[in-house]
């Protein structure tokens, strides 16, 4: 090692031992974070690990001048340590928030929420950050709105009462939505298709009432939703709030439901729109229908509801290892089952899927003719 370096080294350790952070002295000596932690190990000398490195009198010197307004910023210059060394001091002795709010105001904010002022208008009229109104919100055990949550939906209840669109998007969301569980926080649901189908989120869109933005990343339009009451809402119905792909159950409380109503085939049918197939090989005339899940218990259920309206039967594949089918096969049973599912005609439906169906039916007519003409030229636009 050069004298120059081994005189920095010793430097950088003076300057350490002296009360200066790491990343103070890797700025004024111009030298790496990670060297000057190696000199230190090197040099045995302990380091600090981000905790409050100040005496005890210097500590309640801290707290006076945050409590006389100087911001953590000017106290760290005051004292020579990092920004970080005083807020592990103003955390150990209670402190939340980069401004002080004495408890008066502090209840004093907790008193403007619960009166109905949001979090913005108290953070107008006290000048502090919302940041800081949540957290003495959060401090006196209000749930409050999300700060992300600007947006309020117009129909929070759609998925309170079963009807025959809030059943679709229930099987929809089951197949491509997703519910996002974050501590301290409402309810966050998120539902995603393939842009080809995007006019399907904007419907989703208009049923709830919702004026957040449809974003379309790598093929995905998707929206994502912070509602408390609709987050709840499909939690009732059994969707696992983590996972929800691996850890999906037979969803028992949904199933009971359905049972009982008349808006089942609504149901199977978004499911299906979402992780289902129809099959559809022009040349070889063979047709099946589809329902994938990684939860056989799920697909055990949608197969007793089916069963117990239709009286037919379905096959369950596993499939790679991974997954679970529950397939569909036969004429006079796929006849059976889309017949349910589109008759009479819905008001919400992937059209794709739907035309094969109508190639199937068309097919069908033919069959027993054995003459199939283009497909296309049998089902009328």
């Amino acid at each position: 090692m050069g004298i120059e370096k081994t005189k920095t080294i010793n430097q950088a350790i003076a300057l350490y031992v002296h009360g200066k952070s790491v990343a103070d002295i890797a700025n004024e000596l111009h030298i790496p974070s990670s060297t000057i932690f190696w000199a230190l190990r090197k040099a045995n000398v302990p380091t600090r690990n981000g905790k409050p490195h100040l005496n005890k009198e210097q500590q309640e010197q801290i707290i006076h001048l945050f409590q006389s307004g100087r911001s953590r910023k000017d106290i760290a210059k005051i004292f020579g340590c990092h920004i970080s060394s005083v807020i592990s001091i103003l955390c150990k002795y209670g402190f939340i928030g980069a401004t002080y709010v004495s408890d008066k105001k502090s209840n004093e904010i907790a008193k403007m929420y619960i009166a109905g002022e949001s979090l913005n208008q108290i953070s107008k009229k006290l000048h502090i950050s919302t940041t800081t109104v949540f957290n003495h919100c959060k401090k006196h055990n209000i749930i409050t709105k999300t700060i992300g949550n600007r947006f309020e939906l117009t129909h929070p209840n759609f998925f309170e009462i079963l009807t025959a669109e809030s059943a679709y998007f229930l099987g929809f969301f089951i197949a491509d939505g997703c519910l996002m569980s974050r501590t301290g926080r409402n309810g966050t649901f998120s539902f995603g298709v393939n842009i080809s189908d995007a006019y399907m989120v904007e419907i989703f869109q208009k049923s709830l009432g919702a004026p957040h933005k449809i974003s379309i990343n790598k093929g995905i339009a998707r929206i994502t939703i912070t509602n408390e009451k609709v987050y709840k809402s499909l939690v009732a119905f059994g969707i696992p709030e983590k996972r929800k792909t691996y850890n999906l159950g037979d969803c028992s409380n949904l199933f009971c439901k359905l049972t009982n109503s008349n808006y089942a085939r609504d149901f199977i049918r978004g499911f299906m729109d979402g992780d289902g197939c129809i099959f559809f090989n022009e040349k070889r005339g063979s047709h099946y229908v589809s329902f994938t899940a990684f939860s056989k218990s799920f697909l055990i259920s949608i197969e007793s509801l089916i069963r117990k309206r239709l009286n037919i039967e379905g096959k369950y594949v596993l499939q790679n290892n991974k997954y679970w089918r529950l397939n569909y096969y036969r004429k006079p049973v796929i006849e059976k089952l889309l017949g349910w599912i589109y008759n009479p005609e819905p008001t919400l439906q992937l059209s794709r899927k739907r035309q094969k169906w109508e190639y199937i039916k068309a097919d069908y007519k033919y069959y027993k003719k054995k003459i199939r003409p283009p497909l296309s030229s049998l089902i009328s636009h």
